[in-house]
Parts: C-alpha cells; sequence; structure tokens
C-alpha cells in the first residue's frame, strides 16, 4: 500500500509544476517536514527542476518535472 513518504512524493512532484522563483523558500503547500531548496527552469531547453531536503532524515530529493518545448 501506500506510505506516507509514498504520499510525501507526490505532492512534491505535484509541486514541481508550479514556478517558485520569487518565493522559493516559502514552503506553503509542501508536506510538513519538507523544505524547498532550489528551483532550476531552462526556457530554452524547458527543462525544470527543484532540489527538497527531508528536514528529519537530510535526505535530499530532485524532482524533475516533464520538458515543456
Amino acid at each position: 500500500g501506500l506510505t506516507q513518504e509514498h504520499l510525501d512524493y507526490a505532492q512534491l512532484a505535484n509541486d514541481s509544476y508550479n514556478n517558485h522563483t520569487d518565493e522559493i523558500c516559502n514552503n506553503a503547500g509542501l508536506p510538513s517536514g519538507y523544505t524547498r531548496l532550489e528551483q532550476n527552469i531552462n526556457d530554452k531547453s524547458g527543462y525544470n527542476a527543484i532540489a527538497y531536503r527531508n528536514d528529519k532524515t537530510g535526505e535530499i530529493i530532485i524532482v524533475h518535472r516533464g520538458t515543456e518545448v
């Protein structure tokens, strides 16, 4: 079955489709215990990734979203 970790990762994946360039430190919309660290947007290629940290474990999660051409 689905664990809380699975649900957290799904929420992070959903969050990656929002552009947070002006509010990278604002963790609104994230699962409890996660921090949004940095977003990489490449308008030319359409590539986008965001780094998140699990504040409890220190684990860094890199979420890649689909390219937009």
